[in-house]
């Protein structure tokens, strides 16, 4: 079954779910120490993040070099503990606002998975600032050829 919208994807059949749960836990994560946030967001990670490795968050980009090779390792274009983070940070007060920064932050692209493991030196926290500075830093360069194409 080819997933066309978002809603046939697992986190957008639950997205209400997900913003409620968010909201309700939020008062929480805002009165946590320092060491018990990073605890409570690793733990928040699988949560947020489960069933997204579908093709429908596909970018529609790949790296040059996953594209020359073939090879291809999904790559999120942020940091799956910083977007949780993110989520918290910059929760919106409404659902269709929280739909739109859960897209943004869960969209990836094909990298080789040496690429892959390259990028995570600049994915981390207190050093990555965009998906575009970090794949500059990381000397990744990406092609778009578009989300509609299957099987390449």
């Amino acid at each position: 079954m080819t997933i066309k919208t978002f809603e046939e994807t697992i986190p957008g059949r639950r997205i209400e779910l997900i913003f409620n749960s968010i909201r309700a836990l939020k008062p929480v994560f805002d009165n946590l120490s320092k060491d018990d946030k990073q605890y409570f967001l690793t733990v928040q990670d699988d949560f947020l993040w489960v069933g997204t490795n579908v093709k429908f968050f596909w970018s529609g980009s790949y790296s040059k070099e996953a594209f020359r090779t073939g090879e291809k390792c999904q790559q999120h274009r942020y940091p799956r503990l910083l977007a949780t983070e993110k989520v918290f940070n910059e929760l919106p007060d409404n659902l269709e606002d929280f739909k739109k920064l859960f897209i943004e932050l869960i969209e990836f692209d094909y990298t080789t998975s040496y690429e892959n493991k390259y990028l995570v030196r600049f994915q981390k926290k207190g050093i990555f600032q965009t998906p575009e500075i970090a794949y500059k830093k990381a000397n990744i360069e990406l092609i778009y050829i578009g989300n509609n194409v299957s099987n390449l």
